[in-house]
């Protein structure tokens, strides 16, 4: 009986000490917190759109017109912040809750740079053309659809409406008759979307 008792008693201790094992790594997980900070220029101004990435999980975000932003992540992960036109930054988190970081211009001159979709690309290495749509003229158009309001403003694009109140609108690009797909590609949010 007292043998039967003892191992029990031991089959219990090592149930109890693979449980507790494997509640271990969890506690011992460091835990998530919010990040909050504001990314400006160099001359202190708030840089609007600004991506901020936790390395390690790519997680991210992007700052707001006042420069600031908030993300999740752990004191051994490393913030990764860049804009276009400046120079990307990392910062380790550690203990910090709140960051504000001042980006340095890039060497690279603007004017050098063609800003497509996703990305940035030097003018000398373009292989396709480039048209850019003038805002205040866009303005001046009147009407409910941003896909309306390009009609007229970029050589080769044309627009078509379906002709139904609140219709689908079509977009393409370089006419009509295109052999390939004349279909513009749209990106939101880093997500790229065929129209």
């Amino acid at each position: 009986m007292k043998k039967q008792l003892h191992r029990m008693l031991i089959k219990a201790s090592c149930i109890l000490v693979m449980a507790l094992l494997q509640l271990l790594p969890g506690q011992l997980k460091a835990q998530s917190a919010k990040i909050s900070g504001t990314v400006t220029g160099k001359q202190n101004e708030p840089l609007a759109g600004a991506t901020v990435v936790i390395k390690q999980t790519k997680k991210t975000t992007v700052t707001d017109v006042a420069g600031n932003f908030s993300i999740d992540a752990t004191p051994d992960q490393t913030i990764v912040i860049s804009s276009i036109g400046y120079e990307t930054r990392e910062i380790k988190v550690n203990k910090q809750t709140r960051v504000s970081v001042a980006l340095n211009t890039t060497s690279t001159t603007m004017d050098d740079l063609v800003v497509v979709a996703y990305g940035t690309v030097r003018k000398k290495d373009m292989t396709g053309s480039v048209s850019v749509v003038n805002v205040e003229n866009a303005k001046k158009t009147a009407s409910y659809d941003v896909a309306k309001l390009l009609q007229g403003q970029a050589a080769g694009v044309t627009v078509q409406g379906s002709g139904e109140p609140g219709g689908f609108v079509q977009i393409k690009i370089r006419g009509i008759s295109t052999f390939g797909n004349n279909s513009p590609l749209f990106v939101i949010d880093g997500v790229a979307l065929d129209a």
